[in-house]
């Protein structure tokens, strides 16, 4: 068995502690809010958007199919967190605006993923959490002097 390289060690943690963080988000969203993380990326979409989106223009901002937007959308309107608004300018063209319920929704979203990242950071340090911040930011090609 061939052992594994410092690199790999290095992504292997990398990609658990990310995964950890994500399933912590997932299931802060779910029990505070009662919204999927997907639910909350189509919110908070609309809430960082200047205009009107259509279901189109969701599901590219959060990297998903037009059809899986489709279906986070139609559950957030059956919630009453968006209108869903057809155009006469587009066929089937549909617009999609946060009430708010949504707004709400999403304010608390934030707020309980703040608690998330505040409670996984907390057992660094001020110095650690800035050299892990210049870390991450040099292996994505960002790092700053």
């Amino acid at each position: 068995m061939q052992a594994r390289s410092s690199e790999l060690v290095v992504v292997e943690l990398l990609l658990g502690v990310a995964q950890d963080i994500a399933r912590a988000v997932d299931a802060g969203l779910e029990d505070e809010v009662e919204i999927t993380r997907a639910q909350h990326d189509i919110l908070r979409a609309l809430a960082r958007s200047t205009h009107n989106l259509g279901v189109a223009d969701l599901g590219r901002e959060i990297g998903c199919s037009r059809i899986n937007a489709t279906r986070l959308v139609e559950r957030l309107a059956r919630d009453g967190r968006v209108t869903v608004t057809p155009t006469m300018s587009r066929n089937l063209y549909l617009l999609v605006r946060m009430t708010p319920g949504g707004a709400d929704a999403w304010s608390r979203g934030e707020a309980a993923r703040v608690g998330i990242a505040e409670r996984r950071m907390a057992p660094l340090g001020v110095d650690e959490k800035r050299a892990l911040v210049w870390l991450l930011q040099r292996l994505r090609g960002r790092a700053m002097p």
